[in-house]
C-alpha cells in the first residue's frame, strides 16, 4: 500500500492545535447538521461510546482526524453523535495505494499525473497551513 502522500507531523504542538482550532471554527461557520467521519459503519457503537466519553471529558483524543476534527467539531456544535461512514465497506479491500500501484504498473502516464496532482495538493496545503 502506498503512503507516499502521508504527511508526518506532530499535531500536538501548540501551533498545530491552533491551526486545527481555526479549521474547526471554519467548519462551525458552515453549520453542519451532522458530522460524518471515515470509520467503518460496523464500528458505530464503539464510536458512539468514545464520543460520549469525549463529551463528558473522559477521553483523551487520539491523534487523527476522526477525533481531532470530527469529535471536536461535533462537540462544539452540540451534536449528540458523529456518524461512521466509509466508502469502502467491510468487504472492500481497495485502497488509494492499490490505485497508485495499478497506475504505476499499467498506466505510467496516469501514475505520473496522479503523483504530480498529489504533490501539488500537499504543497498548496503546506502553504495554507
Amino acid at each position: 500500500m502506498s503512503n507516499q502522500f502521508r504527511v508526518k507531523d506532530d499535531i500536538t504542538t501548540e501551533n498545530r492545535q491552533q491551526e486545527i482550532s481555526e479549521l474547526i471554527s471554519r467548519l462551525i461557520d458552515f453549520s453542519p447538521t451532522k458530522i460524518a467521519v471515515e470509520q467503518l459503519q460496523s464500528e458505530q457503537l464503539g464510536l458512539d461510546q468514545e464520543y460520549s466519553d469525549f463529551v463528558q471529558n473522559d477521553l483523551i483524543l487520539p491523534h487523527n482526524e476522526v477525533y481531532q476534527l470530527g469529535f471536536r467539531t461535533a462537540k462544539s456544535l452540540g451534536h449528540k453523535r458523529v456518524y461512521a461512514i466509509d466508502y469502502q465497506n467491510e468487504s472492500s479491500e481497495l485502497t488509494i495505494g492499490h490505485v497508485f500501484e495499478f497506475a504505476e504498473e499499467c498506466c505510467p502516464d496516469l501514475h505520473e499525473e496522479l503523483n504530480n496532482l498529489g504533490q501539488k495538493f500537499f504543497s498548496e496545503m503546506k502553504i495554507r497551513l
